[in-house]
């Protein structure tokens, strides 16, 4: 299991970053990075993979919020790249690429927060009470999404 958990966005931003000129901004990850644990030790990479898929034993079913930021925030972030990219050189400079990661941090943060459905079962929800979004207890999950720019 990796300990980083990075979706690279839609096939759009790809061919963006893919197409850029040289010097430029190789890619902008967003997700969980190595490090970020909860207090017990969990990893919360692995705690969002689970999540994201859902649990082989079916326990945990797939709740695909960081997959949906993606889908749904690509337009957004392909104009930010092109209204801040030279056409002439196609080079998504550092400034640019912070954009777009903050950009993306954001809608993925919000994605978790906003996720409803499949709700949690009664059972947990006794244990999580008065919290009931499926992806929000003690916050970890949300707070360890940040991005990096990689040059």
């Amino acid at each position: 299991m990796a300990s980083n958990v990075t979706f690279s966005g839609g096939e759009k931003i790809q061919a963006l970053f893919k197409n850029a000129g040289k010097g430029g901004v190789k890619s902008v990850d967003v997700g969980v990075f190595a490090g970020a644990k909860y207090q017990d030790g969990t990893p919360v990479a692995l705690v969002a993979v689970v999540n994201e898929f859902g649990s082989e034993d079916g326990h945990i079913p797939e709740r695909p919020a960081i997959r949906n930021a993606n889908k749904n925030n690509e337009d957004n972030l392909v104009r930010l790249i092109k209204n801040n990219v030279d056409p002439e050189t196609m080079v998504i400079d550092p400034v640019t690429a912070g954009k777009v990661g903050v950009a993306h941090e954001s809608a993925t943060k919000q994605s978790i927060v906003r996720l409803s459905d499949p709700p949690n079962a009664p059972s947990t929800l006794k244990k999580k009470a008065p919290k009931t979004n499926p992806l929000v207890n003690t916050g970890m999950y949300v707070r360890s999404i940040t991005n990096k720019v990689n040059k």
